[in-house]
């Protein structure tokens, strides 16, 4: 049966590794220009580009999203207030080709749609899947669109599995959905990929078919623990993001940055060096690999498709 209804650097400094080739520094003070957001201690979180060239990103503790132009200007939008006290109402955020901005809210029971303008369209609350009671219900997670203007969501806790609505609001699973964590990413072509979200295989990652009803999963090496993101890059199927979490004594031991070819199952990966956390990435207009750099050293990293890169961090916290 179908389920109706889913990152101004202080000083840069080089994490060397056998793996990663680097280029020569950055000047010691660089410039960086910061845009305070208004809203303190919102909680920031993904941040992505519309088609228009302005940016929208997340703000997780606030219950807002926020949009910025290249010239500094920022302008904040609330979204459904939430009944919970809770930290982290608003859990996930894309924009689609449209420019509208769709986000998870309500600690992930409700999928909420913005214009390109910030004006509310829609706030969905996602079904009572399986009967589901209390925490053991599936929340969405993740959102991305597709070039269709669809949005694709990570549902999880208690079973995992993919969420498709359209812009009309027909929501769509299938019985049969691959199990999806809350990572997920849309490659070149437009199709998805996730982080398996079964107990047993979280070190793999999953091509999600076109119908979200079915998918292909490959086996990622173990050099570290499994996927922080996932995102299209210049070369191979998918890239992603690896780290050792740490404890909260210590901090993370080493990450990495790879792809896959999905033609051929071969994967390059590329540490990133012992003091680094690889989080999200993105390709940037460089066709290098940018990524939000966590851990001993929070920063900005790069790298290329032949793994020549550096990490740019700001002081060890």
């Amino acid at each position: 049966m179908t389920r109706a209804l889913t990152a101004r650097a202080a000083a840069l400094a080089l994490l060397a590794s056998p793996l990663l080739v680097l280029t020569a520094t950055a000047p010691a003070d660089a410039a960086v220009t910061v845009f305070p957001v208004p809203t303190s201690n919102a909680g920031l979180g993904r941040i992505t580009t519309a088609p228009d060239g302005s940016m929208w990103f997340l703000e997780e503790d606030a219950n807002k999203v926020g949009r910025i132009t290249t010239a500094g200007q920022v302008q904040e939008f609330a979204l459904p207030p939430t009944d919970s006290s809770v930290e982290g109402p608003a859990q996930g955020m894309d924009v689609g080709p449209d420019g509208s901005v769709w986000v998870t809210t309500e600690h992930g029971e409700n999928l909420t749609r913005l214009s390109a303008t910030g004006a509310l369209l829609n706030n969905w609350t996602f079904p009572n899947y399986d009967g589901c009671v209390g925490d053991s219900c599936p929340y969405g997670g993740e959102v991305r669109v597709d070039p269709t203007g669809t949005a694709w969501v990570t549902m999880n806790y208690g079973s995992s599995f993919i969420v498709k609505v359209t812009p009309s609001g027909t929501l769509t699973a299938s019985d049969n959905s691959p199990e999806c964590d809350d990572v997920l990413g849309d490659a070149a072509d437009g199709s998805m990929w996730c982080q398996n979200g079964s107990p047993q295989a979280q070190d793999t990652i999953t091509h999600v078919d076109a119908d979200a009803a079915s998918g292909t999963t490959y086996p990622l090496p173990s050099d570290a623990s499994y996927p922080n993101a996932l995102a299209a890059g210049p070369v191979g199927s998918i890239w992603f993001t690896r780290s050792w979490s740490g404890t909260f004594a210590t901090s993370p031991s080493h990450g990495s940055v790879g792809y896959l070819d999905a033609a051929t199952g071969a994967m390059q990966i590329w540490s990133t060096g012992s003091r680094s956390a690889p989080q999200d990435l993105v390709e940037g207009p460089d066709d290098q690999m940018w990524f939000t750099n966590a851990g001993a050293a929070p920063g900005i990293g790069h790298v290329s498709a032949s793994g020549v890169g550096a990490v740019k961090i700001g002081r060890a916290h």
